[in-house]
């Protein structure tokens, strides 16, 4: 009997012994990927932000031509001539501002002076001056026919340019803007011809 029961025991033993876990068989496949979990909920929106101080007043509302051919027919006073401007309303004539530029030298090389100008030279004036209407402008001139022509170089002389300001609109006073100053207004406008005007000055 103890050598039955003793066998028993040797049996077992070795079961033990070729079952440890250095002698396991090999690993089985991967299982699936388990579903995702629940999303996190966002934090509360924060306050708004306070107000950004107010920008500079634009030139949005402000209108100009570009340099104008313009041809004078003669008078028995001296010569005229009209500018069409058609957005020239009643309200800019009577509450706004007009500016109208001459372009006394060429595009090649400007020198500009608003209206009115007067010079007088060899005993003839050149005096142009402007008067508004609700769309349009007369310009009038004594003595000297101030038209458009083009140069022995090929460049146009006497152009003219107009800017129409709004009277709801105070950008000239509202950045210190001389509006009689082409060269400011030029800057003011960014017309990119601004850096070369009366640079003879």
């Amino acid at each position: 009997m103890k050598k039955v029961l003793f066998g028993m025991i040797a049996v077992c033993a070795l079961s033990f012994v070729a079952c440890k876990k250095g002698d396991a068989g090999p690993a089985g496949p991967a299982g699936a990927n388990g579903a995702a979990g629940p999303a996190g909920s966002n934090g509360a929106a924060g306050p708004a932000g306070p107000a950004g101080p107010a920008g500079a007043v634009g030139t949005a509302n402000v209108i100009y031509s570009d340099w104008l051919d313009v041809v004078f027919d003669s008078t028995a006073n001296g010569y005229v001539a009209g500018i069409t401007a058609p957005k020239l309303t009643a309200d800019i004539v009577n509450s706004g501002e007009v500016k109208v530029f001459f372009n006394l030298g060429s595009t090649a090389d400007a020198y500009v002076s608003p209206l009115p100008y007067v010079e007088t030279f060899n005993g003839m004036a050149l005096s142009v001056r402007a008067n508004f209407y609700v769309g349009g402008i007369d310009l009038i001139s004594a003595d000297v026919d101030p038209s458009t022509f083009v140069d022995a170089n090929g460049d146009k002389n006497f152009q003219y340019r107009y800017v129409l300001i709004p009277g709801g609109v105070a950008a000239g006073r509202a950045t210190g803007v001389n509006w009689n100053d082409y060269s400011q207004v030029a800057k003011f406008m960014r017309w990119e011809d601004w850096s070369t005007i009366n640079k003879r000055h």
